[in-house]
Formats: C-alpha cells, structure tokens, sequence
C-alpha cells in the first residue's frame, strides 16, 4: 500500500482546520454572552457590583502608587458593569478544575470581560472587590500569568485591609496637635 502525501491537500486541510478552531473558540463567548444577556434581571448583582466598585474607588482615592492606581482606574473603567462580555456572575465549575478547587473567577485571553462565580455574591463585597481586580490584572501589562499579579495584589490586599480598619474605628481624622 503506497500513501501519498499531497502538499496542496494538506496545506488546506491545515487551514480548515485553523479556521474552524478559531470559530469554534470565538463562538463559545460570543454564545455564552447572548445567553446571559437573555436570562433575566441582574440588578440584584449588579448593585452589589456597585458596593464593589465604590470600595475599589476608596482604595484609588487612598493610594500613592502609580502602578497601583493605573489598575484600579482600569478595573473601575472596564469592570463596573454586570453584562455580558463586561462581568457575568455565572457558575464556575467543569471538567477543566481542579478536584477539591473552586474557582471564584474567571477571566480567559479570548472571551471578553470576566466571569465571577455565585459564591461571591455571599462574600463581602470589599473582598469580591480585590477579587475583580486580580481578574482585571490578566488584561493588565504584562497580561500573562500570576508572576505579576500575585505581588500586586498583596499590595491591594494591604491597602484594602487598612481602609477597612479606619473605616471600622470610625477615625477619618485624627486631631492636628
């Protein structure tokens, strides 16, 4: 038995096959979001997105860092709205994760916005807040992996924690001597 191997057949079957997985891709997003968009009211999430996005402004307001304050300008601008390809509180769960993980939230290279699991919704929203902000943090320079979010976000962590103590002791102020 002779096979053959013809360049011209395999070089379009190469790009068939390149252009339908890059549909294939694209259109698992596109249907997710048509989906969301169509099944229901999320005004519920969306004032707690609110609760989330006012505590990211406070920790804008009480920060000196630039880097810093170039992250929760861009979280606050690209992440204050529950919708599809915006933020979609969906359930996070399938056979891509880890047995014995949870994921909280979700944000892939190919699929516009992010998704944050229902779970959240129980958390306090200053703590889902760092959480939308290190899914902001994959969209954010240099884009890939958690070598650069992890530091930044302890650092947003810190901040955040100290808001939240002043807030608790009630001091906005202390007295000048």
């Amino acid at each position: 038995m002779k096979v053959s191997c013809n360049p011209r057949r395999l070089a379009w079957t190469s790009i068939r096959v390149l252009v339908f997985g890059i549909l294939f891709q694209v259109s698992f997003p596109f249907l997710g979001g048509v989906y969301y968009s169509m099944c229901g009211d999320h005004s519920d999430e969306q004032r707690y997105l609110d609760d989330c996005i006012s505590h990211l402004k406070i920790m804008r307001a009480a920060c000196d860092d630039p880097d810093l304050q170039g992250i929760l300008d861009y979280t606050i601008q690209r992440y204050h709205k529950i919708g599809a390809w915006n933020v979609m509180v969906m359930p996070l769960d399938g056979p891509f994760i880890t047995p014995g993980c949870k994921v909280i939230g979700c944000n892939c290279p190919w699929c516009p916005g992010i998704t944050l699991d229902p779970c959240l919704l129980l958390w306090q929203p200053e703590d889902t807040a760092l959480v939308v902000a290190h899914e902001a943090m994959h969209d954010y320079y240099p884009f890939f992996g958690h070598g650069h979010i992890y530091p930044r976000e302890q650092k947003l962590y810190e901040l955040s924690n100290a808001i939240r103590r002043l807030y608790r002791s009630n001091v906005r102020r202390l007295p000048s001597s």
